[in-house]
């Protein structure tokens, strides 16, 4: 299993790739007040693990920041509007992509009536 970070990575914590293209829509820490102790991708991959898991804030698993300061980064996140930001060019890029593998399953299912609809999407999601 690879390890991220000092610690034994979750299978939705972020890969290296990803983090660079998330990097820079990330706030860096404010120079005012306390250093932060805290590295913005374990900030992340705490997000990412709650959304994905659906567990409570409260029930983040002991190897990531402390849940509230997770949840205030989650808040902080929404009420700047740099989830929205952030996210667009990632859901452009997911939108393309679902286009392409739908228009491509239509013309394998028109080209292939023979086989199972079953089949023609399995394959797209699978290769």
């Amino acid at each position: 299993m690879r390890s991220t970070m000092g610690r034994q990575a979750y299978s939705c914590d972020l890969t290296d790739k990803q983090w660079d293209v998330l990097r820079p829509l990330i706030p860096l820490a404010s120079l005012e007040g306390r250093p932060a102790t805290v590295e913005r991708r374990e900030i992340v991959n705490a997000i990412l693990y709650v959304l994905r898991s659906g567990c409570p804030w409260r029930l983040l698993p002991h190897e990531f920041p402390a849940w509230g300061t997770v949840y205030y980064y989650f808040l902080e996140g929404l009420a700047k509007g740099s989830g929205s930001r952030s996210c667009r060019p990632c859901a452009c890029r997911c939108a393309r992509k679902k286009a392409e593998m739908l228009s491509q399953a239509q013309r394998s299912l028109t080209a292939n009536r023979s086989k199972p609809v079953r089949c023609a999407v399995y394959e797209l999601l699978t290769s």
